[in-house]
């Protein structure tokens, strides 16, 4: 970008944190001393099996965490006659999972994948009483004495943090059921990053009926390092954690800008361009009404999401959106009604791999290949002394506003 326009320019980006020096030590202190509830030694003394539900196993201090819980839970076995870690992923091979965890069926445990597909799986354990969302839940799960969720807190645009609750519901829970959430998540009312969202609490009812008892959360900076942890009875514990996340990732902008370059953060956040709409959100609150939102963004699979591209290129507006949901749900549907809000109040430029066609007929928005193209294409919008917002790893940012 020209230095004649430095001066017009701000650069947010989440806040960074000095890690944890020993981790290990961090978490066995935190189980020890958990947040509203005993220790994890004295759950486990009382009962004769545990299950470990692990969400985003992909992660590396996740991996870390679920390592060190299953060598602490080993030794402290005492009374207990069944193991079972649960792996909240569709798209994890076991053997892999396996040697990630230093093979933990070594150890007398069983590890399983949760396939939300398989009906066999899945056992009715109710409904939620608000809302009425069926509750399909693992039968692993359900017969434990001990249900404890591992998995991080990071920002949700939805619902405000994942964590906690979400260890059942997407966790552990059956197609039908996270399709009713999802539902929720495009009918109900919206405002971004509402940890009181319809959906929000629509999870926290589940996690209570299925009886999630403990969770081991932690909290990372947008680099990986750990900021926090959140151990203990899981509303407590995750509105602790839920806090720290907030305070790493919550920016207040100086101004509305004419201007925001949001950049997608590199796969997975910005492997389609569905999964880049939280990074647009956070443009759209950093922007005046008709200003541009310059979206850099890989994008290497395209549009993304089947029910995203129904609703968006079937749809003119949010509204219609919810309606084409309340007749004919498909995922993706959410994100859908963000994205008709965002453009119906702000010009969009795309930079990624997509062809121009498929940006400017599906999604509506101007296409470029290089950055600097879409900058000045952005100017030509908005006048040469416009004021710019640079959103560096604007995924894991929660507008301030």
């Amino acid at each position: 970008m020209e230095n004649g326009t430095l001066s017009q320019m701000d650069r947010y980006e989440p806040r960074s944190v000095v890690g944890f020096q020993d981790i290990s030590k961090s978490i066995f202190r935190a189980i020890e001393s958990p947040v509203g509830c005993a220790s994890l030694s004295s759950l486990l003394s009382k009962c004769s099996s545990v299950c470990l539900v692990i969400e985003d196993i992909q992660n590396v201090l996740i991996q870390k965490v679920t390592r060190l819980l299953i060598r602490i839970i080993n030794n402290m076995r005492t009374n207990l006659k069944k193991m079972s870690v649960l792996i909240s992923s569709t798209s994890s091979n076991l053997a892999d999972i396996e040697a990630s965890l230093d093979n933990p069926s070594e150890l007398g445990m069983n590890v399983e994948i949760h396939d939300y597909r398989k009906t066999k799986q899945l056992i009715l354990a109710g409904s939620t009483p608000t809302h009425s969302t069926p509750l399909l839940l693992s039968k692993t799960f359900l017969s434990s004495d001990l249900r404890i969720g591992v998995g991080p807190i990071s920002p949700d645009l939805f619902i405000g943090a994942t964590g906690g609750r979400t260890a059942v519901v997407p966790g552990i829970a059956g197609e039908k059921t996270i399709r009713s959430n999802l539902k929720l998540q495009t009918t109900s009312p919206f405002s971004g990053y509402d940890s009181m969202s319809h959906a929000s609490k629509d999870m926290l009812e589940a996690a209570n009926i299925a009886g999630l008892d403990f969770i081991v959360n932690i909290v990372e900076d947008f680099q990986g390092n750990l900021a926090s942890i959140a151990v203990g009875e899981p509303e407590d514990a995750w509105d602790i954690g839920a806090k720290a996340c907030y305070n790493v990732a919550a920016i207040t902008p100086k101004k509305r800008y004419d201007i925001a370059v949001v950049c997608g953060g590199g796969t997975p956040y910005d492997q389609t361009f569905f999964d880049s709409i939280s990074s647009l959100y956070n443009g759209y609150q950093f922007t005046r009404h008709n200003g541009v939102i310059v979206l850099v963004a890989e994008c290497q699979d395209g549009v993304g999401s089947d029910g995203f591209i129904k609703a968006i290129t079937s749809t003119s507006s949010e509204t219609e959106v919810q309606l084409l949901a309340h007749n004919g749900f498909m995922s993706g549907m959410e994100r859908a009604r963000v994205y008709h809000r965002i453009i119906s109040q702000r010009n969009i430029i795309v930079c990624s791999r997509m062809s121009h066609a498929l940006v400017e007929e599906k999604l509506r928005a101007d296409s470029v290949r290089d950055p600097q193209e879409g900058f000045e294409l952005a100017r030509q919008i908005t006048g040469t002394k416009s004021d710019i917002a640079v959103l560096e790893n604007s995924h894991w940012i929660i507008p301030r506003i």
